[in-house]
C-alpha cells in the first residue's frame, strides 16, 4: 500500500490558499455582503462567550474534531467532500480576514487567529490530505480491485488521525480557549 505523500498534502494546501484569498479578495470588494455573512457565521457561537471556560473547550475540540474526522473518512467519494471542506474553511478565514481589515483592524485578525490557528489549520490540513488519499485509493479499488489496499488505507488514516491530528487539535482548542482571548485584548489596546 501506498502511503499518503506529499503530492496530496500540496493539493490540499493549495486548495487552501487559492480559497483564503478568493475570500478575502470577496471580502474586500463586498464588505456589506461580507459583514452580514460572517455575523451569521458568528452568530452560531456567539453564546459560548458568557460559557465557562471547560465548556469552551470542550465545544471548540468536539466541533474541530468531528469536522475533521469526517471530511476525512468522507474523502474517500473521490475527494469531494474533503476539497468542499477545506474550500469553505479557506473561503471563510479570507473573509474573515477582510473583515477584520475592513472593521477593526489586521492586527486583531492576527491575534485571533495565529496563536491556535497555525495548529489547528495544519491539523484540518493533515486529516484533509489523509481524506483525499482515501479518495485516490478508493479510485484505485474501483480500478484495480484492490481490496487489501482500501482496508489498509482506512486503517491507516484512522490510527494517523487519533495519533496525529486528534493531539494537534486538543492543543489548538487549549490554545483558542485560554491563550487566544489574551492575544486579543492586547491586540485591542
Amino acid at each position: 500500500m501506498r502511503k499518503p505523500s506529499f503530492f496530496f498534502f500540496a493539493i490540499i494546501v493549495l486548495i487552501l490558499v487559492a480559497a483564503i484569498f478568493s475570500g478575502y479578495v470577496f471580502g474586500l470588494q463586498n464588505p456589506t455582503e461580507n459583514r452580514i455573512i460572517i455575523n451569521e457565521v458568528s452568530g452560531t457561537f456567539s453564546g459560548l462567550q458568557e460559557s465557562p471556560r471547560a465548556e469552551v473547550l470542550a465545544f471548540i475540540f468536539i466541533n474541530n474534531t468531528v469536522k475533521a474526522f469526517i471530511s476525512m473518512i468522507l474523502g474517500v467519494f473521490l475527494g469531494l467532500i474533503t476539497i468542499n471542506f477545506i474550500f469553505i474553511n479557506g473561503v471563510l478565514i479570507g473573509m474573515v480576514m477582510a473583515f477584520s481589515q475592513n472593521d477593526i483592524s489586521l492586527k486583531y485578525f492576527l491575534a485571533g487567529t495565529l496563536p491556535h490557528g497555525i495548529i489547528e489549520l495544519f491539523a484540518i490540513v493533515l486529516a484533509s490530505t489523509y481524506g483525499l488519499w482515501l479518495g485516490a485509493m478508493f479510485v484505485r479499488y474501483i480500478v484495480k480491485k484492490d481490496k487489501v489496499s482500501l482496508k489498509q488505507a482506512w486503517k491507516y488514516s484512522i490510527s494517523k488521525f487519533f495519533k496525529i491530528v486528534l493531539p494537534l487539535l486538543a492543543i489548538a482548542a487549549l490554545i483558542e480557549t485560554y491563550i487566544t482571548p489574551y492575544f486579543i485584548s492586547l491586540s485591542l489596546r
